[in-house]
């Protein structure tokens, strides 16, 4: 069986399907390969099924027309109007008239990384305030694959498409970034940080992994 194998300073194995079907592994610098492999195979029946799910969602996927448009975990209708660019006025999303879909996609994804970049910045200030921590600045992030990250310099990266999701998900990755300025692993010590700071963050973690799919099904390839 095909596995993506990454090497982390992390205790234990993680095991996951992405939304495309690859079989990600994630394991201690320590382990060897005979020990993956053994355990990759003792999960072989859980990992057909999360791949045949995955496949089947992929299926899914629809063109997305953007009459309607996701904004903090909420959805929004859009509506075509005699504007220039995008707005939003609390209710309705305002788009510009005769755009092609792919001309929509551009509009909306200038209009989300801006909007990421004021909701975060102003989110990472008052959590970092509230938690005691610090860090060096805060990067805006288009990855695929990841929801945000910490560099050892003290850089939090976050990801645009977070835009979408609901306020508590948003704080949740935030926090989650910000206690590995604290602890840069995944350990037990870095997971009581997080519980600490909040206490419900498993249900969050489990949104945004349903999140993320259905960003998929929407076109923005999450």
């Amino acid at each position: 069986m095909e596995y993506k194998l990454i090497r982390t300073n992390r205790k234990t194995i993680e095991l996951r399907v992405d939304a495309e079907a690859n079989v990600i592994v994630r394991c201690p610098q320590n382990v060897s390969m005979e020990y993956v492999d053994e355990f990759v195979l003792s999960k072989s029946d859980w990992i057909d099924r999360a791949c045949e799910k995955m496949r089947q969602r992929q299926k899914n996927v629809r063109k997305n027309e953007f009459l309607t448009a996701l904004y903090l975990g909420k959805s929004y209708n859009v509506n075509e109007s005699d504007v220039k660019k995008i707005s939003f006025n609390g209710k309705v999303f305002l788009m510009p008239e005769n755009k092609t879909t792919e001309e929509k996609k551009k509009l909306f994804t200038s209009w989300y990384k801006k909007e990421a970049r004021r909701i975060f910045e102003a989110r990472i200030s008052e959590l970092s305030k509230a938690t005691g921590t610090s860090y060096e600045k805060l990067r805006i992030s288009g990855a695929k694959t990841c929801w945000g990250s910490c560099s050892k310099t003290g850089t939090v990266s976050l990801n645009w498409k977070l835009i979408m999701a609901s306020g508590q998900a948003i704080d949740y990755v935030i926090l989650h970034e910000l206690a590995h300025t604290i602890e840069m692993n995944h350990s037990g010590d870095f997971w009581n940080i997080v519980e600490g700071w909040m206490p419900g963050y498993k249900k969050v973690k489990e949104y945004l992994k349903d999140f993320s799919l259905t960003l998929n099904e929407n076109g923005w390839n999450a």
